[in-house]
């Protein structure tokens, strides 16, 4: 009977301890509902390390170009000092027959191979997605055909194989 009392008066001494503390005790601490902050400045760290290689290869594949730019207002070949040109590459660049000529045919391409097919596209989506226009539903069959129309032509093709 006596270890029971014993046991018995220790809990009554454990539940009232904090009632004697004052109301510090009943509340939380603010620090248990935040992180500590060497756990964030790990955390940060983590998140530099995993960014570190993406970092590095856009450092090379944009940054060194980018600043190898600067090397055009020099006249230099690699391996002698290089002498300060300024403009004057450019110049030679846009009044050289061939090279204006080059410059012409890429700007046809991108014009030929990017916008046009950009702004078609456009046009297309904006007659397929309107319901009121006449004829929009042969526009539609017209544009989803070659999508139909392909794999049927490949399945025959096999079959006859």
């Amino acid at each position: 009977m006596a270890t029971l009392n014993e046991s018995h008066t220790s809990e009554a001494v454990s539940v009232a301890a904090p009632d004697t503390a004052g109301p510090e005790a009943i509340r939380p601490s603010r620090r248990t509902n935040r992180p500590r902050r060497s756990s964030r400045r790990r955390r940060r760290q983590l998140g530099l390390v995993y960014l570190a290689p993406a970092l590095l290869i856009y450092a090379c594949v944009v940054l060194l170009p980018a600043g190898q730019g600067v090397l055009s207002f020099y006249h230099w070949d690699g391996i002698t000092a290089a002498t300060w040109a300024g403009l004057e590459n450019y110049t030679d660049f846009f009044s050289h027959p061939t090279l204006r000529q080059a410059v012409g045919h890429t700007l046809f391409f991108i014009v030929f191979f990017s916008l046009l097919p950009v702004i078609l596209g456009m046009v297309s989506a904006a007659l397929t997605a309107r319901k009121d226009t006449r004829g929009a539903g042969v526009y539609r069959w017209i544009i989803f055909l070659p999508q139909v129309l392909t794999p049927a032509v490949v399945a025959v093709v096999w079959k006859q194989i």
